[in-house]
């Protein structure tokens, strides 16, 4: 993707090739392919480019394929990884501003549809990005979660390996540029103060630059305030993930560079050393030979990170005990019954529950969100979740006798608006298209009359 987008705006080859090679073989690409095996990050490394090269499409001729595929593109961003899409969304509509700016000559059908298909495509990917902000006060990730930054110099070195290898023995993960990456931002700005970038070319070198340095800026602790202030920012986590952003912009830089430059011979070298010092993490590695069966039974778990910022806000992760495997899926507190779960999936818990004693308080390991409800018999019944010995687990209190009870999670207002939304926007695509379709075949049949 990244090689057509920047075929189609910079018209030449040679850019698009070395401008995707310096994409794919990024550092940061390698360390979540290989080592963080961070599935989402990595599609979004992919589609990332494709929502660029939809809307230049797009501004070349509005037609509906380019609507769609433009509208898509922006929901299979979101659905990729939603911090990505969230520091990416405003880059994406400065482009499109740009493009109206530079290519359209201020057409107004033009940013119409620019924008028209970006909210389609959030309109498509409704159903998951506005449970995550609308219903992100009920988790710990945006009201206490905060961001962790790396340290300057790991933007320019790695300590593995003479500085070629991106993961040390231990699992250590280095989250550098890359060397060719830094030697073709410092080799742009010799150009650009010496003149040598064609107009058209300086506009795109000058807002992908800025972008990257901005990035760069992002990743560094002293822009925490800034992080902090904006409380959507906190669920990016991990600063780092603005590698992928910084990847992606050091590759227009390398493709605005070649085009503005005659000796091949350097356009073969960057291919080459781009490709070949990055040979030694083209897989996956043993980083920790006394890793066994027995040390992932027994020690894994204690090493690992607790629950956290992926708690709600009534549970105290520290009850958690990071060495218990294993939690039964529903516990007699107090009295004594006998228990027989019926089925079980995400969002319903059944169970046939026979109190032998006076009664018995259950408590059902079901960390509370709003809409799990209990219905005993078919009933809704009261149940707590605010128990100062199991806060943000669901309890409740039963007499002697039989029951049949589910726990079931309940679609929120929220839930279902956002589903309507994505199923109405759906079908109003494919609306415009049978009406597209449906003139289109009318003109064939008046030709052939």
């Amino acid at each position: 993707m990244m090689y057509l987008f920047i075929k189609e705006e910079l018209k030449n080859r040679c850019s698009a090739f070395i401008a995707a090679i310096i994409y794919l073989f990024s550092p940061y690409h390698l360390v979540d392919l290989h080592f963080r095996a961070a599935i989402g990050e990595i599609i979004a490394f992919a589609i990332l480019p494709f929502c660029f090269l939809t809307i230049r499409k797009m501004s070349n001729k509005i037609t509906f394929l380019w609507f769609f595929l433009s509208s898509l593109s922006v929901t299979l961003l979101v659905l990729s990884h939603q911090a990505i899409s969230l520091i990416s969304f405003p880059f994406i509509i400065a482009y499109c501003l740009y493009l109206w700016i530079t290519k359209n000559r201020k057409k107004i059908k033009y940013i119409f549809f620019y924008i028209l298909s970006l909210i389609m495509g959030l309109l498509l990917s409704s159903f998951y990005w506005m449970p995550v902000i609308f219903e992100a006060k009920y988790t710990n990730l945006l009201t206490t979660g905060a961001v962790s930054f790396i340290s300057l110099s790991q933007l320019f070195y790695s300590p593995w390996r003479w500085g070629f290898l991106f993961q040390g023995p231990n699992g250590e993960l280095s989250f550098i540029v890359g060397y060719i990456q830094w030697f073709i931002i410092i080799f742009s700005i010799i150009l650009f103060f010496k003149g040598k970038i064609s107009l058209k070319g300086k506009v795109v070198y000058l807002i992908s630059v800025t972008s990257l340095f901005l990035f760069l800026i992002m990743t560094q602790s002293f822009s925490r305030t800034m992080w902090m202030n904006v409380s959507l920012l906190k669920g990016f986590q991990y600063s780092y993930r603005l590698l992928l952003l910084i990847s992606f912009f050091v590759s227009i830089i390398a493709g605005v560079v070649i085009k503005n430059i005659t000796q091949k011979w350097l356009f073969v070298s960057l291919c080459l050393i781009a490709i070949l010092t990055t040979i030694p993490n083209w897989g996956n590695r043993k980083t920790l030979p006394l890793l066994t069966d027995s040390s992932i039974l027994y020690e894994l778990p204690s090493n690992i990170t607790k629950v956290g910022q992926g708690t709600t806000i009534w549970v105290n992760s520290n009850n958690f005990k990071s060495n218990q495997r294993t939690v039964p899926h529903i516990e007699i507190v107090q009295g004594k019954a006998d228990i027989s779960e019926i089925s079980r999936n995400s969002v319903k818990h059944s169970y046939l529950i026979n109190v032998t004693s006076k009664n018995a308080l259950i408590k059902e390991n079901t960390l509370y969100f709003p809409n799990w409800i209990v219905r005993v018999n078919g009933n809704p019944y009261p149940f707590s979740f605010i128990d100062t010995a199991y806060p943000g687990i669901i309890t409740f209190n039963l007499n002697k006798g039989s029951y049949k009870v589910d726990v079931s999670f309940m679609n929120t207002k929220v839930r279902a608006f956002s589903m309507f939304l994505s199923f109405f926007s759906f079908l109003a695509l494919i609306l415009i298209f049978l009406i597209i379709s449906s003139k289109r075949i009318k003109n064939i049949f008046r030709n052939l009359i």
